[in-house]
């Protein structure tokens, strides 16, 4: 651009324009012309002074970070801090990048993914809105850059994975429960969409202990909870049995916080006729025996991948990667 024309352009004095050009030149950022006329150009090495942008992860969440915040359990907020924590090690910044609203149109979408997609190391993902929603399925379809799901599954090829290994921990469980002659667990599930575009691996839970409990010697039946209302009574109806179990399974200790006092009040005696055994380790009401998984290392790992594959991978290369679960024993579990 002329000095001339910047001068117009900006309304500033052509001296000013000059002495600016002038100073640009000294630092190598442009190569002034050598004749009348001619117009100052790029310098061949001023990328290399520029400043470079700090590497960023935009880490997507189901819903507004408000709302996500007002939902929040305690290993959820050590998910997103291990996040932070581990990115910040490597020197890099995470992003809270919300969705448009469910009413954008095409163009507004494409526009927020130009808004991010040129300058981001990659996407970490912690869940599915509710519902369709076409920007988050315009966020999947894209590939230019890595994306990883971290607690699910998804069925584009292209994106990568950090879920849980649940058979160490529910051996573990197993194993206590027939060395205390436990024969008959009750599992006490929550009910999970057929078909998700985040595929939620605590779906897997259940599923895990019900292929593994025959080869410790235990019988299992299964209760899908849908609230006390509707299913209060069916979990009742498998305690007071002929099959009657000794010991209690729960989807998590979130649910064990709101089934155990219902049971207490209809006289079942807890860890003396009913041992249970919990799922994230941080019942508030009781010191639950209870399975679970390290937040911090799948935050790590989400990490580790997107900083991977952003250096050494090619678009549409994943990684997938499991952590192992836990059993923690407590006095929740009793030996008959």
């Amino acid at each position: 651009v002329s000095e001339r024309y910047l001068s117009d352009a900006l309304s500033v004095s052509r001296n000013t324009v000059h002495q600016a050009y002038l100073q640009l030149a000294d630092e190598g950022y442009i190569t002034l012309p050598e004749m009348r006329g001619s117009y100052p150009r790029i310098s061949g090495d001023a990328a290399s002074k520029y400043r470079q942008p700090y590497p960023t992860i935009n880490l997507v969440l189901p819903n507004r970070m408000s709302e996500y915040v007002g939902m929040m359990r305690r290993r959820s907020l050590e998910l997103v801090a291990g996040l932070m924590d581990h990115a910040a090690d490597l020197g890099i910044s995470v992003k809270i990048t919300p969705l448009p609203s469910k009413c954008a149109s095409s163009k507004e979408i494409s526009l927020w993914l130009d808004s991010f997609i040129s300058r981001t190391l990659g996407v970490i993902t912690l869940g599915s809105p509710n519902g369709n929603d076409p920007s988050f399925d315009a966020l999947l379809q894209q590939n230019a850059v890595p994306h990883i799901f971290v607690s699910g599954r998804s069925t584009f090829s292209h994106i990568g994975s950090v879920t849980v290994d649940y058979a160490p921990g529910v051996r573990k469980m197993l194993q206590h429960l027939g060395d205390c002659s436990h024969r008959r667990l009750l599992l006490v599930d929550l009910p999970f969409p057929p078909v998700s575009t985040f595929a939620n691996c605590a779906c897997e839970r259940v599923e895990v202990i019900q292929k593994l409990a025959g080869e410790y010697g235990v019988e299992t039946r299964t209760v899908i909870w849908k609230g006390a209302k509707s299913s209060l009574e069916e979990v009742i109806g498998q305690i007071k049995s002929p099959w009657a179990p000794t010991a209690m399974w729960l989807h998590n200790d979130l649910l064990a916080d709101e089934l155990l006092p219902l049971l207490e009040g209809l006289g079942v005696r807890l860890f003396q006729d009913l041992s249970v055994v919990g799922y994230d380790d941080c019942s508030q009401k009781y010191a639950l025996s209870s399975l679970n998984h390290s937040r911090q290392a799948m935050a790590a790992m989400a990490v580790d991948f997107v900083d991977n594959l952003f250096k050494h991978g090619k678009p549409g290369e994943a990684q997938h990667g499991r952590v192992p679960c836990e059993y923690f024993c407590k006095a929740s579990v009793v030996c008959r």
